[in-house]
């Protein structure tokens, strides 16, 4: 089984964002299990609003019958590692309300990523697809995608609340 290097860069990415929730502490293995499984239903919904890399598609790791690698999945649990660190830091360092912490965190920490993905060539964005046909692009990134972050912080805030 050989991995891609796009492979590994989700792995690194994975990696550094848990030596962040290891270093402090913020979400449990039961809410990394949900946000897993959470960033892989959100995958499996907007898989086709997106044009994935060829090589990271004949990775191992991906669901061919499905077309969805597993590691974007890992992605999506970076992204709630990094939401809740920043959140907290927010939180702590500025007083925000939690929940506003959260949504800010999730658009700041995941938009950062967004740009980096791409930048990377991990995709490309589906313009035929309804999510990439409404609104403009942001450096290259449609509006939609974007703002989603704030949905992703608002899970997250969730997730942590009541779990």
């Amino acid at each position: 089984m050989k991995l891609t290097r796009y492979d590994a860069y989700i792995f690194i990415l994975f990696l550094v964002a848990l030596s962040f929730n290891l270093h402090f502490g913020k979400i449990s293995l039961t809410q990394s299990f949900l946000f897993y499984s959470i960033g892989l239903a959100f995958e499996l919904l907007l898989h086709k609003a997106f044009i994935y890399n060829k090589e990271l598609e004949q990775s191992p790791l991906t669901l061919y019958k499905l077309n969805v690698n597993l590691t974007f999945a890992l992605g999506w649990l970076s992204v709630a590692y990094l939401t809740m660190t920043v959140s907290g830091f927010f939180h702590n360092s500025f007083g925000w309300n939690l929940f506003f912490a959260a949504v800010v965190g999730g658009l700041l920490v995941g938009n950062i990523l967004e740009q980096i993905f791409l930048g990377l060539k991990l995709w490309a964005y589906n313009d035929e697809h309804w999510l990439n046909k409404f609104g403009f692009k942001i450096f290259k990134i449609p509006v939609l995608v974007r703002l989603g972050y704030g949905v992703v912080g608002t899970v997250v805030y969730l997730v942590t609340k009541f779990l």
